[in-house]
């Protein structure tokens, strides 16, 4: 990557405009420039591709999104190289941290009473999982966290938290005032509905399917992009810094 290299955002949401804040902080070139101008081009995460930027695509140029899947083989097809800075293995984490707090933020607002002193129950010990766990611990929460994995189970116990296997729980789940899944696949049977309090409160951060059943009858939060949200200065400047990690190391193979 050279000093002279011009960098294209056109998102319009604020991590799209803090990420380029953070660029031209770097040193680096970012312009509003017309697309074929562009040497490197950086779209929102998750975006969908509009077919007006893939019909101004030169080849040579740079593109990179977020969770891009089967779209970085359309991008390839028109000659550009495709990344995907959801790939670095820092961004994950970075954004997991807005995800947790954001996550706090709709508990503190939804629930009646206090995080401190309440018992909730997390569905899944990845990122997110772990990061939240943390943060609710430390507000005084009573955490339970369930997960499939052993090695997870015993890292949930030697963390100090109440732990139980995901799809098979052998506490009452009438004990939580709150269930929060960061799991994107249903882990709750009909029965498991059942025992759930009726005030208990159900706060969806996977992506679709989820994990709750929509045919429950529950009343379900869902709280998707949590980080361009809640935190969009973060999230943005997590971008920046994972784009320049990746086009490094594209620039060093």
């Amino acid at each position: 990557m050279q000093d002279s290299t011009i960098f294209l955002i056109p998102g319009r949401d604020q991590r799209s405009r803090y990420c380029a804040e953070a660029l031209a902080k770097k040193g680096l070139v970012v312009e509003n420039c017309p697309i074929p101008q562009a040497d490197v081009i950086v779209l929102p995460m998750r975006t969908q591709i509009p077919p007006e930027l893939l019909e101004q695509l030169r080849p040579g140029q740079y593109v990179l999104g977020g969770c891009l899947g089967a779209q970085r083989e359309t991008l390839a097809s028109h000659g550009v190289t495709a990344l995907d800075y959801y790939d670095d293995p820092l961004l994950p984490w970075a954004n997991a941290v807005p995800t947790a707090e954001g996550a706090a933020g709709i508990l503190i607002d939804r629930l009646p009473g206090t995080i401190q002193g309440s018992r909730g129950l997390i569905t899944g010990y990845g990122r997110i999982g772990k990061v939240l766990a943390q943060k609710l611990t430390l507000l005084g929460a009573e955490i339970t966290v369930s997960a499939r994995k052993p090695g997870d189970l015993g890292l949930i116990h030697a963390s100090g938290l109440r732990a139980e296997l995901t799809g098979a729980y052998r506490c009452d789940l009438s004990r939580f005032d709150y269930i929060v899944n960061t799991v994107p696949a249903q882990v709750f049977k009909p029965e498991h509905y059942l025992q759930m309090r009726s005030d208990c409160l159900l706060l969806e951060l996977a992506s679709p399917p989820g994990g709750f059943d929509e045919k429950a009858g529950r009343k379900i939060i869902r709280a998707p992009g949590l980080p361009g949200k809640c935190a969009p200065k973060t999230a943005g400047y997590a971008i920046a810094d994972a784009v320049v990690r990746i086009l490094n190391m594209e620039s060093t193979t």
